[in-house]
């Protein structure tokens, strides 16, 4: 064994915390199996080609049919599939409980006893269940008061709203929902063979060309959003093609290494940035906008002094371009919100003042811009912000800032004092997005790309915070060891 691997053994040692011994003998490959509490529940190892998720709520007949097709499906191909159980809160109490047996490691032994019956366990049965496969009554009671229960259920309903599920249950595999094929609760095993079957393939190929497994979401996620396939042209005899045979579409997850050429010379060719706007609150004398392109800005957004929530070293900031007079405004601030918090963590939602100066009652709104960066400058601007929308400041009326500062917990009179005067410090931060390329409020900006009039639903929002978080071309295409 060369110095290189031993020291590779080493580490393995330390960071699994298995000592090394006798019986394991030179040269052998010794697998631990171990769970994480803070993890799902899981069957399989993690390096399985297939990862199967189930979410779900247990304690419900058709679910536990699910939850039963899904095991048996694992158990035939044990170290192919990675069956992964994401439990979705719910009334009832079930849901915490099985989590709580999960920390403890008991949530297939109390999955086995609840999907024993044909009918729904009532909240008392299922309480003697847990109590009879070893939990204590006072953590079965208190399940849905443990934080750590309620923080996985809450990354469990995060989780399935950025997979872009539709159902519960549903079965997502590889990243991509099962729903729109094969709805769960009807599922057999061998039509979830089928899916698992064709997931394998992709899953092969991928690993044939050296592409990391990370990067089949971003496959398959093209693969659903792209259309027909590309007819062959000239240019594709550099890649081993004779011209006259057809062409995979660039978005499918590759099967011969011209394809891998393909794609790193001409991208994927795929409208991931199809984008259909919401409703715009201002409208220039001069005409509508074109509402077609997504255009990148010709300059970065400022962030300073502007108020904002999320951690500052966020990877995805959303500036939401807009005038708080408007009512899709608002909207799309509350947007935007919901989204960071199923992105907790990895979004920073930033307001930037917009004002369409060329209209009457500029002086006004800008005025109301200036208040909600005086309120940022103590301390609390977001704040302001929500005060101000419950103090419903769209339309054309007159708003007390300082009752709305009042609400939001500062210094009222400070906040009024520093509004006072020339709205200087709003133009100027007007005048910075419109020169960044903002000419229509609201804008929302993700990734550097503006949205005109922003987002009609949350998913499609998210789904422009998960292509900048995902990982570029050249890191998908890299394995990691």
């Amino acid at each position: 064994m060369s110095s290189a691997w031993l020291a590779v053994a080493v580490v393995g040692t330390i960071l699994t915390g298995v000592p090394a011994t006798a019986s394991a003998g030179p040269g052998r490959a010794v697998r631990v199996d171990h769970q994480v509490a803070d993890e799902a529940p899981a069957l399989g190892p993690r390096d399985a080609l297939v990862t199967i998720e189930l979410f779900f709520t247990p304690g419900a007949p058709s679910h536990h049919d699910a939850y039963r097709t899904l095991v048996e499906l694992q158990h035939r191909h044990p170290t192919r599939v990675r069956a992964v159980f994401r439990p979705l809160h719910r009334n009832q109490n079930t849901p915490a409980i099985t989590l709580a047996a999960h920390h403890r490691g008991r949530f297939f032994e109390l999955m086995t006893a609840l999907t024993g019956g044909a009918t729904e366990p009532s909240p008392a049965a299922t309480l003697e269940l847990a109590v009879k496969v070893g939990l204590s009554r006072s953590v079965v009671e208190r399940a849905y008061l443990d934080d750590s229960v309620q923080a996985a259920l809450e990354g469990n309903r995060h989780r399935a709203f950025r997979l872009g599920t539709t159902y519960n249950p549903e079965l997502v595999i590889n990243g991509h929902p099962m729903g729109r094929r094969v709805h769960a609760t009807t599922a057999t095993v061998g039509d979830l063979e089928n899916q698992y079957r064709n997931a394998l393939d992709d899953a092969r190929r991928a690993e044939g060309q050296g592409i990391a497994r990370h990067a089949l979401t971003t496959w398959g996620a093209r693969r659903e959003a792209c259309g027909d396939e590309p007819e062959a042209d000239d240019g594709d005899e550099a890649f081993g093609l004779d011209g006259d045979s057809p062409v995979p579409a660039a978005d499918q997850p590759p099967s011969f290494a011209w394809h891998l050429g393909r794609v790193l010379t001409g991208g994927t060719g795929c409208p991931t940035a199809f984008h259909q706007p919401a409703t715009l609150d201002e409208f220039a004398p001069t005409g509508s906008p074109d509402r077609d392109p997504v255009p990148l800005l010709a300059a970065p957004l400022a962030t300073a002094g502007l108020p904002a929530i999320g951690p500052d070293d966020a990877p995805v900031p959303i500036f939401v371009v807009c005038n708080l007079r408007g009512r899709f405004c608002l909207d799309q601030l509350d947007l935007a919100r919901r989204v960071a918090e199923h992105h907790p963590g990895q979004v920073r939602v930033v307001w930037v003042p917009w004002v369409d100066l060329a209209l009457d009652g500029a002086d006004r709104d800008l005025t109301l811009a200036q208040a909600v960066l005086c309120a940022t400058d103590d301390g609390d601007g977001w704040g302001f912000l929500r005060a101000a929308t419950s103090a419903g400041v769209g339309g054309h009326g007159q708003v007390d800032l300082g009752a709305i500062a009042a609400a939001a917990g500062l210094d009222a009179d400070a906040v009024v004092a520093c509004t006072a005067g020339a709205p200087t410090r709003a133009r100027a931060a007007v005048m910075a997005a419109r020169a960044a390329g903002i000419g229509w409020g609201p804008t929302v900006v993700i990734g550097g790309r503006a949205y005109l009039g922003g987002f009609g639903d949350d998913r499609r929002a998210s789904d422009r915070v998960e292509a900048e978080l995902a990982p570029g071309l050249f890191e998908a295409l890299t394995p990691t060891w």
